[in-house]
């Protein structure tokens, strides 16, 4: 099936932990990304049973510290990799990770991008994986093409 997709919004449901018994689902008939909430906060329990609705999983924490430490692996300077690679090591080490970032404004754009195309991956790699072929509504902020 083709839908048209808004990828910051898919993106943003993949990260999103509005709360843990919210859930984001994407429509299959129109391509919206959706709250399964009403407009009263109410939970909308025919979505999860309607296969016109796909659930979208958040991203699990182990894959988004791997593009972390990915990022780490490609970077050329070695004390700006040591500084990230020891903020990934400790507590809380997202955000020690991107508050290491606020010390090498340079790098911190360099994530932001590393992050964008690692998430269009993930969103695109989704889409395949239910049998979704998406033509990709981009954001200002999003690389035109998908990865």
């Amino acid at each position: 099936m083709k839908l048209t997709i808004d990828a910051g919004e898919l993106i943003l449901a993949m990260h999103s932990n509005v709360d843990f018994d919210a859930t984001w689902y994407l429509d299959k008939e129109s391509g919206e990304v959706l709250l399964d909430r009403d407009e009263n906060g109410e939970v909308i329990e025919a979505m999860a049973d309607d296969p016109r609705y796909l659930r979208i999983e958040l991203i699990p924490s182990h894959e988004a510290f791997g593009v972390m430490e990915d990022f780490v692996d490609e970077l050329d300077d070695e004390l700006v990799a040591q500084k990230l690679s020891q903020a990934l090591s400790g507590r809380k080490p997202f955000r020690a990770f991107k508050d290491a970032l606020f010390d090498f404004p340079e790098v911190r754009v360099a994530w932001f991008a590393f992050e964008e195309e690692a998430d269009l991956r993930r969103a695109r790699e989704w889409c395949e994986n239910h049998g979704i072929i998406a033509e990709w509504k981009m954001d200002a902020n999003l690389p035109e093409n998908p990865p």
